[in-house]
C-alpha cells in the first residue's frame, strides 16, 4: 500500500495517521487505554471529519495487545461519523484481547469489516 500523504504523527508517538487512496489509515503504536485515547481522540476525529466523507477509515491493530472501554468509545464515535457519510470502519490485524472485546461489544462483521493486515 503506497501512502499518498502523511497527515500527522503525534509527538508522543502513540499513533500514525496517513491517507492512502480511499482510506484514512490509523496505526496505533501502543495499547489503547484511557491515556492514549485522551491524547489522540480530538486529532483523529478532526481528521476524519475534515475528510468530508471521502474515505473509509482503517484502524491498524496489528501491534495492539490490549484495548479498554475508552478505545471502544473512540471506535464507536468514529463509526457514527462514518455511517453519516456511508463510509466504513475497517479493523486490520485485530487478534487476541482486542478482537474479543470488539466482538463482545458488538463491533463485529455485521457493523464493521475485518482484514488480516494492511
Amino acid at each position: 500500500m503506497v501512502l499518498e500523504q502523511k497527515y500527522t504523527e503525534l509527538d508522543n508517538k502513540l499513533v500514525n495517521i496517513s491517507k492512502c487512496n480511499q482510506f484514512i489509515v490509523i496505526t496505533f503504536l501502543n495499547d489503547i487505554d484511557a491515556f492514549v485515547v485522551s491524547e489522540v481522540k480530538n486529532n483523529i476525529k478532526q481528521i476524519v471529519k475534515n475528510d468530508n466523507g471521502q474515505r473509509n477509515v482503517m484502524i491498524d491493530l496489528a501491534k495492539i495487545e490490549f484495548i479498554d472501554s475508552y478505545a471502544v468509545g473512540l471506535f464507536v464515535s468514529l463509526l457514527k461519523i462514518l455511517h453519516k457519510n456511508n463510509k466504513k470502519l475497517i479493523f486490520a490485524g485485530a487478534s487476541g484481547q482486542p478482537q474479543s472485546i470488539l466482538n463482545i461489544v458488538g463491533l463485529n462483521e455485521d457493523v464493521v469489516s475485518f482484514i488480516d493486515n494492511i
